[in-house]
């Protein structure tokens, strides 16, 4: 398993600890890391394509205080689902899974320092950092760790993270709990990181926040998408006004004749009053499906109906041949499904 460490010693790092907690299950969340920083056997599993699909835990490490030992928050467990490096940085792409929680952090911190042959980081000289962020480890025997989909586990994990000084200012923690499809209220499933939609439908984004101290605050969270397929019917703001709640978004779907990308973003802000549009956290990828299929029934329908009075009127004239009657049937019956195809394809529902 590799132990993939995130600090709070810049924004980003800061911020991938919340987004770690914040996007849903099969969501893919991209770490990187200085080469330095990355266990050799880890690189070589990398530089050989061996580590795609190996599991993984996002660790938050605590290196506030440098009078003591770097301190460890397991997060969320993931597995690699892809590895690259660019010059001296390596990027890697986590696909996210179960929440990872140790009731006992003291315990945690020694079963993973120790089996991990003290390999992480910790202070040397000058009081920088020694040691490497991304390590293998068998976490098997580390008894202190359990993983869990239930959301109060999660809320275990949110109330350890804000009581760290990096994260002592932070007003919201969320997760993405889902999509909803509006008519059928049945939840969309996540399917290769995007979720599939179906045309000409309503949905809701739902939302839950929470955290264990902070009551009513002037943090926000807004949604917004520039793709004409989606259009958000309520509004794309939400205020984080209380401890915890479940906030809610709708929004409709086009009626595209082939299947369509679209994305709808999450931007974060600490002060609706002072920021109106804070920073991105991540994008929902959607994907709707084509109705190219409904459409081409539709249009040769509208063919056959109007090639019908033609060719019936032809059938029905005793003045003409038999090869007259078969030309003037095949040429209505040519022309009117080009005019119904043309006619179904051109008309698309306004959103």
């Amino acid at each position: 398993m590799f132990l993939c460490l995130s600090s709070g010693a810049r924004e980003q790092y800061r911020k991938d600890v919340i987004l770690a907690l914040a996007m849903p299950e099969e969501s893919r969340l991209q770490f990187r890391y200085d080469r330095k920083w990355i266990a050799p056997n880890v690189l070589d599993k990398i530089q050989d394509g061996s580590c795609v699909g190996v599991q993984a835990l996002i660790t938050y490490i605590d290196q506030h205080d440098k009078t003591m030992t770097p301190y460890l928050t397991p997060c969320r467990f993931a597995s690699i689902s892809d590895a690259h490096i660019y010059g001296t940085t390596v990027i890697l792409g986590l696909s996210l899974r179960e929440f990872a929680y140790a009731d006992n952090l003291d315990l945690f911190n020694s079963q993973a320092r120790s089996l991990s042959q003290n390999a992480m980081p910790t202070w040397g000289e000058a009081g920088r950092p020694t040691g490497y962020y991304c390590v293998d480890i068998d976490l098997s025997e580390a008894s202190a760790l359990i993983s869990s989909t239930e959301l109060y586990i999660w809320e275990n994990i949110v109330t350890q993270i804000a009581q760290r000084a990096d994260f002592i200012s932070e007003k919201c923690f969320y997760i993405l709990e889902g999509i909803r499809d509006v008519c059928t209220k049945e939840l969309v499933n996540l399917q290769g990181n995007c979720f599939p939609l179906k045309p000409s439908r309503a949905y809701q984004i739902e939302i839950y926040h929470f955290h264990p101290l902070e009551g009513k605050s002037k943090a926000f969270l807004r949604l917004q998408t520039q793709t004409p397929s989606i259009r958000l019917t309520s509004n794309p703001t939400l205020t984080i006004n209380s401890r915890y709640d479940v906030k809610r978004v709708r929004f409709e779907t086009a009626r595209p004749t082939t299947s369509e990308a679209a994305v709808v973003s999450i931007f974060r802000g600490d002060d609706f009053t002072a920021d109106k549009f804070g920073v991105l956290d991540f994008d929902l990828e959607l994907s709707i499906c084509g109705i190219w299929m409904w459409k081409l029934v539709a249009g040769i329908s509208i063919g056959i109906l109007l090639a019908a009075p033609h060719i019936t009127a032809a059938l029905w004239n005793s003045q003409l041949s038999a090869a007259s009657k078969s030309a003037i049937t095949i040429v209505s019956l040519i022309a009117g499904l080009a005019a119904g195809l043309v006619a179904s394809f051109s008309l698309n529902k306004s959103l």
